[in-house]
C-alpha cells in the first residue's frame, strides 16, 4: 500500500475495506510526533508498564521488541510502533528539558543559537584533582608540519578527575549549561567507547568552598582511529549547583567514567578541550 513520504503513514486505497483502520493508524502516528514530549532518548529496554501514547527515542543498543530500532521514535498504541526519523525531525525531551534534532545519523541537542555563547576550557585551565586526578598537561608533537597538542590524559581503568574555575560573564543567565568534549586517543585495537562526566557548582561571596557539585551529566562518544580528533554531541543540560548569582565563582568538574559499562576504550582518553555553552540575558550587551 502507498505511504506518505515523511511519516510512512499508510494511505487509503480506492474501494478499501475498513478504511477507518488505516486512517486511525495514520492519526496515531501523527499524534506521536505532535505529542507533549519524548520520555527518554537513551533507554534500551522496554518500559515495564507503558501507557497509551508514551513516546521514546530508542537507545543505541535496544533489546526485546525494540531490537534493531536504535534511534527510531517508538510509541505505544496497544503494542510498540516505530517511526524512522528523517533529517530535521525535532522533538522535545521531557527528562532533559531540551529539544533534539535528528541530523540523519544521530539525535543532537538544539541550542538557542542567537543567545548562546561558548566558553572554551583548555587543559591549561583544567587542573588534575589532588585525589584521583588525571595526568598533568602532556604536550606532544604531531610532526614537523603539524601543530603540537596539549592534553589531559584520563586512565582507562580508574575514574579520574579534573577541576576548573570558570570566568563566567556577568551576562550569563545563570541557568543550565551544555558542553561538548574534544578528545582523542592513542593506538587501540578494539572497543572505542568513552564516557565523559561533567558537573558544576557556583560559590558567591562569603559562601563555603566546600559546596558540593551538582548532579553529574554523562556523554558517551566513540573513537576508533589513532591520533584523530573527536567531538562529542552536546550534553544534556548541566545544572549548576549553589543557586548561581551574578559574579559568582563557577567550578567545573570533568571526569572520565571509566567504570561505566559503556566506557570500553582500553587506553588513555586524551582531553583537548571542553566547550561550555551558556545563554546570555541580552546578546547585544556584552
Amino acid at each position: 500500500m502507498a505511504e506518505t513520504p515523511h511519516m510512512q503513514a499508510t494511505l487509503v486505497e480506492t474501494a478499501q475495506a475498513q478504511k477507518e483502520v488505516t486512517v486511525n493508524e495514520a492519526l496515531v502516528r501523527l499524534d506521536a510526533l505532535l505529542n507533549t514530549g519524548v520520555i527518554d532518548r537513551d533507554q534500551n529496554t522496554l518500559p515495564g508498564s507503558p501507557a497509551a501514547g508514551d513516546v521514546y527515542i530508542v537507545g543505541p543498543s535496544p533489546t526485546g521488541a525494540w531490537a534493531g530500532k536504535a534511534g527510531q521514535v517508538a510509541y505505544f498504541d496497544q503494542l510498540w510502533r516505530f517511526i524512522a526519523p528523517r533529517p530535521g525531525l525535532t522533538l522535545w525531551l521531557n527528562d532533559e528539558q531540551a529539544l533534539v534534532r535528528f541530523n540523519g545519523t544521530l539525535w543532537e541537542v538544539v541550542l538557542p543559537t542567537q543567545r548562546t555563547r561558548c566558553l572554551r576550557v583548555t587543559p591549561d585551565i583544567l587542573r588534575p584533582a589532588l585525589t584521583a586526578g588525571a595526568t598533568s598537561v602532556t604536550r606532544r608533537s604531531m610532526g614537523a608540519s603539524a601543530p603540537d597538542i596539549a592534553t589531559l590524559d584520563y586512565d582507562p581503568n580508574l575514574v579520574r578527575v579534573c577541576h576548573a574555575l570558570l570566568p563566567m560573564p556577568r551576562q550569563w543567565d545563570r541557568q543550565t549549561v551544555y558542553a561538548q568534549i574534544v578528545w582523542s586517543h592513542p593506538s587501540a585495537s578494539t572497543s572505542f567507547g568513552v564516557v565523559w562526566s561533567l558537573a558544576a557548582v557556583a560559590m558567591g561571596d562569603g559562601e563555603s568552598l566546600g559546596a558540593s557539585y551538582g548532579t553529574a551529566v554523562n556523554i558517551t562518544d566513540t573513537g576508533g582511529a589513532t591520533d584523530t580528533l573527536y567531538i562529542t554531541d552536546f550534553t544534556a543540560p548541566i545544572t549548576v549547583a549553589g543557586a548561581p548569582d551574578v559574579g559568582d565563582a563557577v567550578f567545573l568538574r570533568v571526569s572520565r567514567a571509566a567504570t561505566d559499562a559503556a566506557d570500553t576504550l582500553g587506553v588513555d582518553a586524551r582531553l583537548h578541550e571542553v566547550r561550555l555553552y551558556y545563554t546570555v540575558w541580552n546578546p547585544g550587551n556584552e
